[in-house]
């Protein structure tokens, strides 16, 4: 076997590791895969569509990430009121989204918000139609709550079902998910209300990723409130598709707003998540492995 032959056999081999290392394991056909959220997961904040009159109402809130709005089918807006702060990019479907805002600040990009909707309703979907695989948690909640995860990965994603359609209170206390970087959750609430006062939290155990975990407001009615004066986190991709989202007093979120009602007071900070890269971009590197071996061959 000459050299040249030899060197593009290496390489060959060195591209075939990497996308194997990229393949996802096979999983039993009842598992269920944590969802990608795809363009919807880049963002701070994402306001939906389909709603004649949703807002997103910011005063002073720091937003330390992106904030898009999707395809506006009504007349809704994210308002923007002055002081506020968004480290990241806006982005509208079209001209005229964000309103108390100086033009040409947003990014009228209409196929990003049309992809980051169709991305977001796909996973919605998927949490949708996946069955439980933890204790059900019974609501209202009068004391602190845990659950820990499974830590068996993104094939056997943790789902947990609040089991009452009445109101569900967090009073001073604290929901907690713990486990660790393996371990992935879908908490889905289908509770008229939720509110956050005192000390309240969405919290996440040492070690568990935001990016590995969804709260689906799942009641047409549901609204997430967080009481002035009080001091809260919520860590986790917050979805409230057709509720509102009421967050007072001094609020840190780790992770993502998504929703068509929103109001945001001064004290609030939304620290966006940043989603873990696809495994296409290891395929990448194989391909580039490949591209470099050829070159060598080549100049040989």
């Amino acid at each position: 076997m000459t050299n040249s032959n030899k060197s593009a056999q290496r390489w060959f081999t060195v591209a075939m590791f990497v996308a194997a290392l990229a393949a996802p394991p096979s999983a039993p056909a009842s598992s269920f895969l944590f969802p990608s959220m795809g363009a919807a997961g880049n963002f701070a904040v994402f306001g939906l569509t389909a709603s004649s009159a949703y807002a997103i109402n910011q005063t002073g809130a720091t937003i330390n990430g992106n904030e898009g709005i999707s395809i506006d089918t009504g007349t809704g807006a994210i308002t923007i009121n002055s002081p506020k702060t968004v480290t990241g990019s806006l982005y509208q479907a079209q001209n005229g989204q964000f309103t108390g805002l100086d033009s040409g600040l947003a990014s009228t990009n209409a196929a990003l918000m049309t992809t980051a909707n169709n991305d977001y309703n796909t996973a919605l979907g998927l949490i949708a139609g996946a069955t439980a695989t933890q204790t059900a948690i019974s609501t209202p909640i009068n004391g602190a709550q845990s659950v820990t995860g499974n830590g068996l990965g993104i094939a056997s994603t943790n789902v947990i079902d609040f089991t009452n359609t009445g109101a569900a209170t967090l009073n001073n206390v604290n929901l907690t998910l713990n486990g660790g970087a393996n371990d992935y959750f879908i908490v889905r609430i289908s509770a008229v209300s939720m509110t956050l006062s005192g000390t309240g939290s969405l919290a996440l155990g040492t070690g568990v990723i935001a990016s590995h975990v969804i709260f689906d407001f799942v009641n047409a009615a549901a609204t997430i409130s967080v009481s002035a004066g009080a001091t809260n986190s919520i860590s986790g991709y917050i979805i409230d598709p057709n509720g509102a989202m009421t967050l007072g007093g001094t609020t840190v979120v780790n992770g993502e707003l998504i929703g068509k009602a929103m109001t945001l007071d001064a004290t609030t900070t939304v620290n966006g998540v940043t989603p873990e890269p696809s495994t296409l971009f290891l395929i990448g590197g194989a391909l580039i492995a490949i591209g470099a071996g050829s070159k060598r061959l080549r100049r040989g």
